[in-house]
């Protein structure tokens, strides 16, 4: 875990006292003397346990919260301002979610209300924090994840739909792109510079967008039929720009 969760921070070219946080953050003895076997820890070595002890500070403000009560999202939101208020360090936050991120990743060994008890607080509280500090990697996966963690039948439902009609979405949405463009520069002003952007949805956003259309199938609860019903191709979205 610790090894996936440095691996987590250095693509997000985190400097080296935070990745190195991640790799001593399961090892290192608080409080106390740093275990790595210097007489003189250097800098780097000094920064990466300072961030360690306010990681952990971070986890352990986040303990006493993580239950279902974090599904209404006024409370999630309240923890999310009060976990910020508490940040000193960025890097500390980066390490506390790119180690949830790895925690995660391994969440089918622990009890099922563990697993539920994590992936609410990632959903509801990590994920927007990492979305707020513009983290794109910790934001998907905690994201992708959680979801099948709370909702294993629904999400496996919507997820067998996904491959099965996605895989031309790239040719659709290139192909549409052009049309467009190419329609905007016969009808616009000669000279007029245009650029058109299109993305497809990815599976967690289609998931999400779904339950908050039916929010009444609790964590671990099937769902299926409402997935099933729900769950339609997602419009491609377009950003149009002339210059």
């Amino acid at each position: 875990k610790a090894l996936a969760a440095t691996v987590t921070l250095l693509d997000l070219r985190c400097d080296a006292a935070t990745a190195l946080a991640a790799l001593v953050s399961d090892t290192l003895v608080l409080p106390g003397r740093p275990t790595w076997p210097l007489a003189e820890p250097d800098r780097t070595s000094v920064h990466a346990e300072q961030l360690v002890r306010r990681e952990r500070l971070l986890r352990q403000l986040l303990r006493p919260v993580a239950n279902t009560r974090l599904l209404e999202d006024a409370q999630a939101a309240q923890v999310r301002s009060y976990l910020l208020s508490a940040t000193r360090d960025p890097r500390a936050l980066a390490l506390l979610l790119a180690r949830r991120v790895s925690e995660l990743r391994v969440a089918n060994q622990l009890p099922r209300s563990q697993q539920q008890a994590l992936a609410i607080e990632a959903l509801q509280v990590l994920a927007p924090l990492a979305h707020s500090l513009n983290l794109g990697a910790p934001l998907e996966d905690l994201e992708r994840l959680s979801l099948p963690l709370l909702f294993p039948g629904a999400y496996e439902d919507l997820a067998s739909w996904f491959d099965t009609t996605f895989h031309l979405a790239d040719q659709v949405l290139a192909d549409a792109s052009a049309q467009l463009r190419s329609s905007l520069i016969q009808n616009l002003p000669a000279g007029t510079g245009v650029r058109v952007q299109s993305r497809k949805k990815r599976l967690a956003s289609i998931f999400k967008k779904i339950m908050r259309q039916a929010p009444s199938v609790a964590p671990g609860g099937e769902g299926r039929n409402v997935a099933r019903r729900r769950a339609h191709p997602a419009g491609k979205r377009e950003r149009v720009t002339g210059r």
